[in-house]
């Protein structure tokens, strides 16, 4: 059984969270995906989406601002393609 994810819509940014990963479209059609596979543990990951399910609307909603937050979190993503749940 796999979880729903949360889905957050910030100008041209999308976060889709999930339990273990957090996947965000940056525009131009590149997503960039942080996962426990690429990072040595989940503290932060779990971290970058808590402050992203917090933030008001007006935060972290460009791409330098969530590549600010993932350095902050000491989180590393790789690029993606578009995740299934999601329709553009």
């Amino acid at each position: 059984m796999s979880e729903e994810p949360v889905i957050i819509r910030k100008k041209k940014l999308i976060y889709i969270l999930k339990q273990d990963s957090v996947t965000v479209y940056v525009g131009g059609g590149q997503w960039i995906s942080y996962n426990q596979y690429n990072n040595w543990n989940r503290k932060g990951i779990t971290q970058f989406r808590q402050i992203i399910l917090k933030s008001k609307a007006s935060e972290y909603d460009s791409a330098v601002d969530q590549m600010s937050l993932a350095y902050e979190c000491a989180i590393k993503g790789v690029g993606t393609i578009k995740p299934k749940e999601i329709e553009l």
